[in-house]
């Protein structure tokens, strides 16, 4: 089986949590089947594909996405954001949500928000599925720094109003100390002594030293869909303080007897969990 991806940027591309969850769901992909990429720039999709999976995809020509709903192939779909933020918003949101065989969603509370905002009828076709982690990845991070002893405050993921960074700077001014960020700009926040920018640095190399601290400063002014730079952080040891509307709030609700752990289980078993679904609606 061929599964054709279409999905705005990959973590190469764009480091951020998206990119990082569509990464982890390619690469989940069970013996048999065959992840190719639809490029953003195509003329056509690739008609050798059995089915396709759609991310993000914002940047995406009209005629791609109307011959993707035109072909008639299996459709599904991980829907990252409220997508209310781009000009194709109003012609494609409900249109691919309402022609996919399965619409998920980062969180419960995303789900509600996104079906709530475009007048689509809750159904069968639309679930929240956690996004994917490899907790492999983390371990050695977080036994490390254990060991060593954190200090410090952080942000990781993108830098823009919208996720609230110069609210974190400004409660670094106020502590007395330097927030360290990780990640993509997406705007120039104002120089300061209480601000330390240290770019985009691989995934090993980031989770190293966000371990290092002691606390992730997270005060979105949007919701977060799932918020996933809570949960690493957590997994990595640090404290959190954070608020906002919170996808991962969502599911600790939904988790009620496993709590955290709970969570993290779903988180590591998305993966599977969506092929399952691919693998069933095929």
């Amino acid at each position: 089986m061929k599964i054709g991806v279409c999905k705005d940027f990959s973590i190469e591309e764009r480091v951020g949590g998206a990119q990082r969850a569509m990464q982890l769901f390619e690469r989940g992909a069970p013996s048999g089947v065959e992840v190719v990429r639809v490029p953003v720039n195509s003329e056509h999709l690739d008609p050798t594909c059995d089915a396709y999976f759609t991310g993000l995809v914002k940047g995406f020509p009209d005629h791609i996405l109307q011959e993707l709903v035109d072909s008639g192939k299996p459709h599904f779909r991980y829907q990252f954001d409220l997508w209310d933020d781009s000009p194709n918003a109003l012609t494609w949101a409900r249109k691919l949500s309402e022609h996919a065989q399965k619409v998920m969603f980062p969180s419960p509370m995303y789900m509600g928000m996104f079906l709530g905002g475009w007048h689509l009828e809750p159904s069968e076709r639309y679930i929240a599925l956690a996004p994917p982690m490899d907790i492999t990845e983390i371990k050695p991070h977080r036994e490390k720094w254990d060991e060593q002893g954190r200090k410090g405050i952080c942000y990781f993921g993108e830098v823009h109003p919208l996720k609230g960074v110069d609210i974190a700077i400004r409660w670094a001014a106020n502590e007395g100390e330097v927030l360290d960020i990780y990640g993509p700009i997406s705007y120039n926040f104002p120089s300061s002594n209480h601000v330390r920018y240290n770019g985009c640095p691989d995934q090993a190399t980031l989770y190293d030293a966000v371990a290092s601290h002691e606390w992730l400063i997270h005060m979105p002014r949007k919701a977060d869909g799932f918020s996933y730079s809570i949960l690493e952080a957590q997994l990595l040891g640090l404290r959190v303080y954070a608020n906002g509307k919170l996808g991962i709030e969502s599911w600790l609700e939904v988790c009620q007897n496993g709590g955290f752990e709970e969570l993290v289980e779903k988180c590591v078993l998305a993966p599977s969990t969506f092929w399952d679904i691919v693998q069933e609606g095929c």
